[in-house]
């Protein structure tokens, strides 16, 4: 096999957070280092070199891409791998698999740059992680270049990439903390507005002056320059135009701009991307964001078929977190199927979403639909619940009862809980919260109580004493010794009720107590605490108490019986649904929130009713 060598390829300034982290993982298969520096004053510069790096100096010139090809000049492989400090490779597997891509492709005349999938977490809350497609290793041939002073892009010829649809190398990246987001906002929208005045990019520009000031956080601002984007987009800028369309959207949802607006946003990116699953995505979202759910359920459909037919690649394009891949997809058509009581048919796709991808991709979208179909099932039947988690997790290891228990014990309190605390305790013997939710949940009221009560005089704090409060809620008299018995009069009284909910579902104990909330906010939110766990008779009747309080505004009381017009619905009382939703309607609420509920009322089918 003919050896070819590999050039990492760096320009930084600053960046002592993450140099190291970011070489070290991409070092072993990389034949040299080449880092521009164009300033720093931290260690930077010492950390390079001490792994290895050469290091060049590169006065900054307010052109990105003059510094990048400044680099290139330097690097002596066949292939450049071009990274920022924030990024890396989270294992080696995936740098080694990047390898062997620019080995397939290194004699391929008509790839010349290979793609991998970014994986971007938030530094300020991990847990929200989005995916964007991008160009991370090219042939260093003469000829091939790096474009634009700010945003730049590599011109490779012909513009082709080549990547692979089904097995994407994954390289990760952290972002910014939020000074460094608005910092590097300003330093943009300079050279952006700079680069505006001279005329010499499209209007692909105003994709980018639009990030920039949302990143400084002035959304008018951003939201013209996006708007701007969408009326002058061709439909030959998909990489830029198709996310320009979701964010113009967001942004006029989030600025309470007319519905004619919006409208307008969603008409162009049909137009111009009718088989774009991110647009049906962002269609999807404003429909169902306005209760229109006959359309919604259209665009999140067709956004499954069009992702079944492209693949998981979605033109590399993010939305809402990870939530316009095909498990995203399965997420809002079950909630839609779930909200209108077609609950066997939610129940398939929350299924679908379960299974759908790899073991390490999936944890997310696997607790979300786990969420939602246990909150169906386990209302229905345990042991029906049981047998479905089963079949959907075959291995039902530590790492998946790890998983699956919290959504248990908030969502399906019971039989199916205590099948699979048996389980994992069977595996572990550990001792913590589980084991004590499962002894009240089998009548060991006594014993669950000085469990928690152990833990509380180790660490006192209010979460234990608001655990150990809801227990004494749900057990009655079984505790009626204790101290942590709580009163309506006590400050903490909504908070331990919602916790008992949340714990014990429609325990009896715990429902009486509901009634005894000291305002209707309060109650309200027990109301939806039951609904979201799919007790609609229970949340039913407390939403109706909610309303007998003084004083409630018409906002919350249309809100209020639009939610009791469902419950009914849900519960086959229609006579009391259309009762609730006029008061609704008489309230001020759209109606478009319980339009859908009427026909089926009437008997007409989802199916027949989509456009």
């Amino acid at each position: 096999m003919k050896r070819i060598r590999v050039s990492l390829c760096m320009i930084v300034k600053n960046e002592e957070r993450c140099i190291e982290r970011c070489i070290s993982s991409v070092k072993p298969i990389v034949n040299e280092i080449i880092v521009v520096d164009t300033g720093s004053t931290d260690r930077t510069v010492e950390i390079a070199e001490s792994l290895g790096a050469k290091v060049y100096y590169y006065e900054w010139d307010k052109n990105f891409a003059n510094a990048r090809n400044y680099a290139m000049k330097k690097a002596k492989g066949d292939w450049i791998i071009p990274l920022d400090a924030d990024e890396w490779f989270e294992d080696l597997e995936q740098a080694k698999k990047l390898l062997k891509y620019i080995h397939i492709f290194n004699d391929n005349k008509q790839f010349h740059a290979i793609c991998v999938r970014i994986k971007s977490i938030d530094q300020k809350n991990p847990s929200v992680v989005t995916y964007a497609t991008v160009m991370r290793a090219y042939k260093n041939h003469r000829g091939i270049k790096y474009e634009r002073a700010i945003h730049e892009l590599i011109n490779l010829p012909h513009r082709n990439h080549a990547y692979n649809e089904g097995d994407f190398v994954t390289l990760m990246h952290d972002g910014y903390s939020e000074e460094k987001n608005f910092e590097k906002g300003k330093r943009n929208l300079e050279l952006l507005l700079g680069q505006l005045e001279e005329g010499t990019y499209d209007h692909t520009i105003h994709y980018q002056i639009g990030m920039s000031y949302k990143q400084m956080k002035q959304p008018e601002k951003a939201y013209d320059s996006f708007m701007t984007l969408v009326k002058n987009a061709d439909g030959t800028k998909k990489m830029l135009e198709i996310p320009g369309f979701a964010i113009a959207c967001e942004l006029a949802s989030g600025l309470r701009k007319p519905d004619a607006e919006i409208d307008f946003i969603m008409e162009r990116g049909l137009e111009l991307y009718a088989d774009a699953p991110n647009i049906h995505f962002m269609c999807g979202l404003v429909y169902h964001d306005r209760c229109e759910y006959e359309r919604a359920l259209y665009h999140f459909e067709h956004m499954f078929e069009l992702q079944s037919l492209l693949g998981e690649d979605n033109q590399g394009i993010q939305l809402r977190n990870e939530e316009n891949d095909k498990k995203g997809s399965c997420l809002w058509i079950g909630r839609i199927y779930q909200t209108v009581g077609y609950l066997d048919k939610a129940v398939e796709y929350f299924e679908k979403g379960i299974g759908i991808g790899e073991e390490s991709e999936k944890t997310n979208y696997q607790a979300r639909n786990t969420e939602h179909l246990i909150r169906i099932i386990s209302r229905r039947d345990p042991k029906e619940l049981i047998t479905r988690l089963n079949d959907c997790f075959p291995q039902m290891d530590k790492k998946t009862l790890e998983r699956i228990l919290p959504i248990m014990r908030r969502n399906a309190p019971g039989q199916g809980f205590l099948y699979f605390w048996e389980k994992w305790y069977a595996l572990t013997k550990e001792n913590d919260i589980n084991l004590l939710v499962a002894l009240a949940l089998l009548g060991e009221w006594e014993k669950a109580y000085e469990g928690y009560l152990s833990r509380y005089n180790q660490n006192p704090n209010d979460i234990y004493k608001i655990m150990i409060s809801s227990l004494c809620l749900a057990a009655g008299d079984k505790l009626a010794h204790s101290d942590f018995i709580a009163k309506p009069e006590n400050a903490d009284y909504s908070k331990i009720v919602i916790q008992a909910l949340t714990t014990y579902g429609n325990n009896k104990n715990v429902l009486d107590a509901v009634y005894k909330m000291p305002d209707a906010g309060a109650v309200f939110s027990a109301g939806n605490t039951l609904y979201d766990m799919c007790f609609f008779a229970e949340a039913r009747d407390v939403l109706i108490k909610s309303t007998e309080f003084p004083g409630t505004n018409a906002s919350k009381l249309a809100s209020c019986n639009d939610k009791i017009g469902v419950c009914s619905f849900l519960t086959g009382d229609f006579d009391s649904a259309k009762t609730y939703f006029e008061n609704a309607k008489k309230l001020g609420m759209k109606e478009n929130n319980f339009k859908i509920f009427y026909k089926l009322m009437n008997g007409e089918k989802l199916e027949a009713l989509r456009v």
